[in-house]
């Protein structure tokens, strides 16, 4: 595979097979055979963040990893049919919307936010799954719009819903986009997405319209990620952690203080919180909103943030770690030195509820 990772101008490559090897090789762009001669493969020419594959036949020993993994397969494969798959993944909390948007290209004379109108009718407009935009055989695709109408689930109260748009690496963005959920413009330009918004809009049972525009310099156009509903239900019990909370810059020196919520600048948050023993038996979650997501020491034992998907804030289970009857000592841990919390509590839920 040969990429051309200058944005300017094109050029030509030559590729040099050494020990000989094919005399041919199959062009997976243009769907033919080329010769490789005196085993050089020449003439491959690319353009500005062009993407060129070309097959070769395989040699015995490329084959042989295969062969090996194939046999050790056959060893452990359990002896007993399997009868069903797993079960769907719950949507109790967690409601995708990864499925059937409309899509078009777009040009910068259009109006995206005329399409973000509910009433607009986007009725003609292609039918694909949110991802990205890459057809064989077509021109790239630099600039679409996505657009989706959902309807939030009844049952979801009481509680907080939220919107997320995020992949699991950075940028979310393949390579920038915008959104507008009923008209109203969430975010503008950028790489990243959003992540637990319009809680205030999103009530249970409510219909609303998603628009995502998306552009990039290359022919890889999307979002390479996921869009979901979010669902934290109301807790039983709460105890506020809103208040005057201990920083430190390297993990290792506490040296000021902080308010929150409201924004700061350290490695570490720490502070203590007294944990009644009335509370035990149900599940403890630590519950964040913020702009970057958290890892978590609760009296001394580390509980690292997951890597995804949510990225702004997190809720993080402490129930085994807790001392009932007694304080406690938390620590938020960030690589981001900088940062700004819009909540933070300990929420307490029954176990049948299985959240989160």
């Amino acid at each position: 595979m040969l990429f051309n990772d200058n944005r300017d101008q094109a050029v030509d490559a030559t590729v040099v097979f050494k020990n000989g090897g094919a005399d041919k090789a199959y062009d997976v762009l243009a769907g033919l055979e080329v010769p490789i001669t005196s085993g050089r493969l020449a003439g491959v020419h690319l353009q500005p963040y062009e993407t060129r594959m070309f097959l070769t036949r395989r040699q015995h020993l490329d084959q042989a990893g295969v062969d090996w993994f194939d046999l050790q397969r056959g060893w452990w494969r359990g002896t007993t049919p399997v009868s069903s798959g797993f079960p769907a993944p719950s949507e109790r909390y967690r409601h995708p919307l990864d499925d059937a948007w409309s899509w078009r290209t777009a040009e910068e004379a259009d109006k995206p936010e005329l399409w973000a109108d509910p009433a607009f009718d986007a009725s003609s407009w292609k039918q694909a799954d949110l991802g990205i935009l890459s057809l064989p055989g077509q021109p790239a695709i630099r600039h679409a719009a996505w657009r989706k109408t959902f309807t939030v689930p009844a049952a979801w109260k009481p509680g907080r819903v939220s919107l997320s748009v995020r992949s699991s690496g950075y940028p979310d963005f393949a390579r920038s986009g915008r959104l507008w959920l009923d008209g109203r413009r969430l975010q503008d330009w950028g790489v990243e997405g959003v992540d637990q918004v319009a809680s205030d809009i999103l009530g249970p049972g409510t219909t609303h319209t998603l628009l995502i525009e998306t552009r990039s310099e290359t022919a890889i156009n999307g979002l390479p990620g996921n869009c979901w509903l979010g669902f934290i239900p109301a807790p039983q019990r709460s105890l506020e952690l809103a208040g005057t909370w201990s920083t430190a810059p390297d993990m290792l020196h506490v040296d000021s203080q902080v308010t929150l919520p409201g924004p700061y600048s350290a490695k570490v948050l720490s502070r203590s919180i007294a944990v009644p023993a009335a509370v035990r038996g149900l599940t403890a979650v630590v519950e964040v909103q913020s702009t970057r997501a958290f890892s978590l020491l609760i009296n001394g034992t580390f509980i690292p943030f997951s890597g995804g998907p949510t990225k702004n804030g997190n809720a993080i289970v402490i129930t085994p770690f807790l001392r009932y009857g007694a304080d406690n000592a938390i620590e938020l841990v960030s690589v981001y030195d900088h940062c700004e919390v819009r909540h933070v509590s300990l929420d307490f839920y029954d176990p049948a509820l299985t959240y989160p």
